[in-house]
């Protein structure tokens, strides 16, 4: 589990995550626009988690696969797979990568969007 926490001063501010020590790179995920978390990562996550199989129109067999797939914003980089994922900070040549189980990473992206769809659904 990756601990963290949200914060948001009034219910329309957009809420902001807060996260501590060795994950304190992973606040930069807070510029990333809630529409690119609900609609764009967490579906491509669901299907990396999910055997990475997907429907494509536009290929013969009609089906594509996915087994990794890198999302974040401007320093952070999140190098999401099956099973362990890294985070590295683009900018930090000393910055020593993150190796976590990608179930980590995969649960709490599912609360944050969660947390963001109930936020947007209020305003």
């Amino acid at each position: 589990m990756i601990p963290y926490s949200i914060k948001q001063n009034k219910p329309k501010d957009k809420p902001s995550i807060i996260f501590e020590e060795k994950y304190s790179i992973l606040n930069e995920l807070n510029s990333c626009d809630e529409d690119y978390i609900i609609d764009e990562v967490l579906p491509i996550l669901d299907k990396i988690m999910n055997f990475g199989q997907y429907w494509d129109p536009h290929r013969s067999e009609h089906y594509g696969y996915l087994s990794t797939y890198d999302f974040g914003y401007t320093a952070v980089v999140i190098e999401f797979g099956k099973d362990k994922s890294i985070i590295d900070d683009t900018w930090d040549d000393n910055f020593n990568k993150i190796e976590i189980p990608s179930e980590n990473i995969y649960r709490f992206m599912r609360e944050w969007r969660d947390y963001l769809v109930e936020w947007k659904k209020n305003l």
